[in-house]
């Protein structure tokens, strides 16, 4: 007895993939399938469903107004099963024919799509499928954070969106994320904080900006691409007032002067970081290729631990995190509740120890203060992703466990 199938998932949990390994097992068996994809998905050959791996197949198509039923029974065949890609898209008339399909011809249709669009919200096709669907079937991925993801978040020039039509392919990015993750990645959007990861894929380097309701605003970790960075500012209509250096290695301040220069602003670092604006040994210039800061173009401040560093309606507490260098710091906005931890903690990880003033014994005091103190806060780090501490906590502690053994 035919039914109808709806496997739902994120973005990038293998739906396509899937389809296509069914397919492929009816057609080994000398069975003929009917392939279908929407005409609003214009990613690719619009007669084709195509994978992230590079597997594809043609596909006819339907459009808003195809009768799908009439589409079948006009195809000179009888399919043994009807396979639909980005069945999201589907109308409800097209949906409740698919209905159609497999209780008057008999012939199973299995259909995949997304759940939910950017904002949480179902999209006609998924919803009326919910509805109606006789086996409901998630495919699941997970998110950066190892949780099972279930959100999409839409982004553009790897910049959270968060308004805008339902439906909108273009130059636009989808991403699988937690709900968790999902509330916090749209958090930070709202906090008007900016990522940019500059620099080439050997050595990408998390440059951020913070600014308030006013536009003031200040650079952490400028260390590669002055244009982007420039431009973000620009876009942005930024008055910025400070770049602050979460620690002096050069994958961390090659823009410094640049920025400086362009921004009319000193730079804030770390008391005991300071001299690595001048070292090479303990900054790595030569090593990185980077040329050192021109001090005489700019100011350079100092801050230990506990200041509190002001611009405009933001407050970023400096909490000393040494063992990466000696100077290394955190930088905590209470009101977000986000922390900027340098290269002092990541995602999965902690900075190295065997560099000029690296310490283990001091990134472990360093980092049993950040944990001891913070929970549920999002971090920023100087690479890779932004996540929640938590998440940090157990892979970080594993890590600890097996150096300390």
């Amino acid at each position: 007895m035919a039914k109808l199938y709806y496997r739902y998932g994120c973005m990038g949990s293998g739906k396509s993939i899937d389809l296509l390994k069914v397919a492929y097992n009816y057609e080994e068996r000398g069975n003929k399938v009917l392939l279908l994809t929407a005409d609003i998905d214009t990613r690719y050959d619009k007669k084709m469903i195509t994978t992230r791996i590079g597997l594809n197949r043609d596909a006819l198509v339907y459009k808003n107004d195809t009768n799908i039923y009439e589409l079948c029974i006009n195809l000179g065949y009888m399919p043994a099963c009807i396979l639909v890609d980005e069945a999201q898209f589907l109308s409800k008339k097209q949906a409740d024919e698919l209905g159609d399909i497999v209780d008057y011809l008999d012939i199973p249709v299995i259909c995949y799509g997304l759940r939910a669009d950017f904002k949480g919200n179902f999209f006609e096709g998924s919803k009326r499928l919910f509805e109606i669907a006789d086996k409901i079937e998630e495919i699941k991925t997970i998110c950066d954070c190892g949780k099972k993801a279930v959100w999409n978040i839409r982004l553009l020039n790897g910049q959270v969106v968060t308004e805008g039509d339902q439906i909108m392919i273009g130059d636009l990015e989808y991403k699988a994320l937690c709900r968790k993750c999902y509330k916090e990645r749209i958090k930070m959007e709202r906090n008007k904080i900016i990522q940019i990861e500059v620099g080439d894929d050997s050595y990408p380097t998390n440059c951020y900006i913070i600014y308030d309701e006013n536009k003031n605003g200040v650079v952490i970790d400028p260390g590669f691409d002055k244009n982007r960075i420039i431009k973000e500012i620009e876009d942005n209509e930024l008055k910025i007032k400070h770049v602050i250096l979460t620690h002096c290695h050069a994958d961390h301040l090659g823009e410094l002067t640049s920025i400086c220069e362009y921004a009319k602003c000193d730079c804030i670092i770390n008391e005991n970081d300071k001299d690595g604006l001048e070292d090479d040994e303990k900054a790595h210039f030569t090593k990185l290729n980077i040329t050192k800061p021109d001090l005489s173009k700019f100011k350079v401040k100092t801050v230990k631990d506990k200041d509190i560093i002001e611009i405009g309606s933001i407050q970023l507490e400096v909490i000393n995190t040494p063992g990466h260098t000696s100077g290394c710091m955190c930088l905590f906005e209470k009101q977000t509740s986000s922390l900027f931890t340098g290269d002092t903690i990541f995602a999965q990880c902690y900075g190295r120890v065997d560099l000029k003033s690296g310490s283990f014994e001091d990134i472990k005091e360093s980092i049993d203060k950040l944990f001891n103190r913070f929970t549920d806060v999002i971090i920023y780090p100087g690479h890779e992703d932004i996540v929640n501490i938590d998440s940090a906590k157990r892979r970080i502690n594993l890590l600890l466990k097996i150096r300390r053994s």
